[in-house]
């Protein structure tokens, strides 16, 4: 029964998909609902629209699926469209579209390496504004990765060779990037192998520095007399794990806190850098 009740369901489809002015019908059906915001709807008739179009609907149709994808937060999912409308274009500028599409959806999703790769291959031969945010995304990427002196490159190249403040600022927001030092997380770690809690102090953290102390030194102190009064063996079994626990997750946290702190200051000059080169 299943089964006839199925071959049904196909054939039914595969009429319809036959009527071409149907399927015209539910291709625009597909293009207006989603440019008006009702997605679920749009995505059912975009994807029947390239189920049954042979071809003639895919870059368009999967390119609106990418922004779909994109607005759902499902950029892993976005990029895969993105890249199957690059796949099915002719059109070098709508190929050159769509790959920034996917690799804008891999930096949202943080893949910033996959972002690159695409990014690196783009064709040169496209409109100076698809070059520029190609830049732009290009200094985003390399940012993300810590590699600044690219990044820097990218980011003046996103903006136009007439903008000279423009780039006179980017430069003076890298150098002020570069002078950010404090604190130093292999620094803070280190302080905190000598002294629990001192790297918390050095970054600035006083209450996880006084906590990491007090609770290290206590155990310190509770291992000492359980060895004097009763044996080292004791010692060792009950209190060490304890103290081992606390004095390795105390230096690590300090390095952590160090490298948040840090993190903070880049992420403001960051956003500073975004807005002056981001494409107009």
């Amino acid at each position: 029964m299943l089964r006839i009740v199925f071959g049904l369901i196909l054939s039914f489809l595969a009429q319809v998909g036959l009527q071409g002015q149907n399927l015209e019908e539910t291709f625009q059906l597909g293009k207006t609902n989603f440019l008006l915001g009702n997605d679920q709807t749009a995505s059912l008739a975009l994807e029947r629209a390239i189920f049954f179009g042979q071809g003639k609907y895919d870059a368009e149709a999967f390119e609106m699926l990418g922004q779909i994808a994109n607005r759902a937060s499902q950029f892993e999912q976005a990029a895969r469209y993105f890249g199957s409308a690059t796949q099915t274009a002719i059109d070098e500028v709508v190929i050159g579209r769509n790959t920034l599409f996917k690799a804008s959806a891999q930096i949202r999703n943080e893949d910033f390496q996959l972002a690159l790769i695409e990014l690196l291959g783009m064709s040169d031969a496209l409109p100076d504004s698809l070059i520029q945010a190609r830049e732009f995304l290009l200094g985003v990427s390399y940012f993300n990765i810590q590699n600044f002196t690219d990044s820097r490159i990218h980011f003046r190249q996103a903006i136009p060779p007439e903008a000279k403040n423009r780039m006179a600022q980017i430069d003076s927001l890298f150098n002020a990037l570069e002078s950010i030092k404090h604190p130093d997380p292999k620094k803070a770690k280190l302080m905190s192998i000598f002294l629990p809690g001192l790297g918390q102090f050095y970054a600035g953290d006083i209450k996880n520095g006084l906590n990491s102390l007090l609770l290290t030194g206590g155990f310190f102190t509770i291992g000492f007399i359980v060895a004097i009064n009763y044996s080292l063996v004791d010692a060792m079994v009950a209190v060490v794990p304890w103290i081992q626990r606390y004095y390795v997750g105390g230096y690590n946290r300090a390095a952590g806190i160090a490298e948040n702190k840090k993190k903070s200051k880049q992420d403001k000059v960051y956003q500073a850098i975004l807005q002056t080169a981001v494409p107009n």
